[in-house]
Formats: structure tokens, sequence, C-alpha cells
């Protein structure tokens, strides 16, 4: 009898427990669950903060400092050159420079100038630009070195 009463009383102690263990895990697994929840939410906005960066990044990447840019190049320009018009076009990676060269050795100086610098890989000079002796009427195309940091 003593056995049985033991028995039947470790039956429910068991029982019991089970119950409260089998509560214990739907708890970690609900908990388990929201925290899946909450990591997603989380990834995904640290996931959509990553592709603000590397767009910010390729902004930057692709920002020139173009005052460093037309100081350096003004530089160059001697004392017989009047400029009219200096146009960048950024996507084409050129330069157009009209203006008037007051003798011919200083605008083919000028060309060499442009021709010598780092920032520029090509640079055209119409040779009907060179025909008249004095008061040269001139339309420079160069195109800039995209590899030279500014």
């Amino acid at each position: 009898m003593l056995i049985l009463l033991f028995v039947s009383i470790t039956g429910i102690f068991l029982v019991g427990s089970r119950y409260f263990l089998e509560q214990q895990l739907a708890n970690l697994v609900i908990k388990n669950q929201d925290q899946l929840r909450a990591h997603e939410e989380i990834s995904g906005r640290v996931i959509l903060v990553n592709k603000k960066i590397s767009y910010i990044e390729s902004i930057q990447d692709d920002f020139k400092k173009w005052s460093i840019f037309l100081l350096d190049t003004s530089d160059l320009i001697n004392d017989g050159i009047h400029l009219n018009l200096l146009r960048i076009y950024n996507t084409e990676q050129t330069l157009n420079i009209k203006g008037i060269a007051d003798t011919r050795e200083a605008l083919t100086a000028f060309k060499n100038e442009l021709e010598e610098s780092d920032y520029f890989n090509e640079v055209h000079l119409p040779l009907n630009n060179l025909l008249a002796r004095e008061n040269n009427a001139f339309d420079i195309r160069a195109e800039i070195n995209s590899n030279k940091k500014f």
C-alpha cells in the first residue's frame, strides 16, 4: 500500500513537472520567436543603413574638388591669354576653353602647358586657331585625366 501510495505521489509529481516543463518550453519558444522577429527587424535596419552608406560612399568617390582643379588650371594661363569661356563637362570628363590669345606663341605655350599638366590626357587645338599671328581666337578641348584625384 505504501509503495502504491509512493508511486502515485511520484506519478502526480512527474505529471505536474511535465506540465510545468511543457509550459516553460512553450514560453521559451514564444520568447525565441519574438527575439527572431526583433533580430530580423534590426537586421533589416542594418541592411538599409549599409545601403545608404554605400550610396554615400559612391557619391563621395565621384566627388571632385573643382576649385582645386580650377586654381591649378588658372596657374597654367600665361599673360597673353584671355579666356571668354571655361566649361567643364563632368560626365564626359572634358574641358572646353574659349578665348583670345595675343600672339600665336602665347597660344602654343598655353597649349603646351596644358599638355604637360597632370590634369589632362589629351589637348586638342584646331590648326585654324593658329593661322593669325596676333589676336587668335581659340577653342581648346582637353580630356580631363580621370585617374588624377583633386
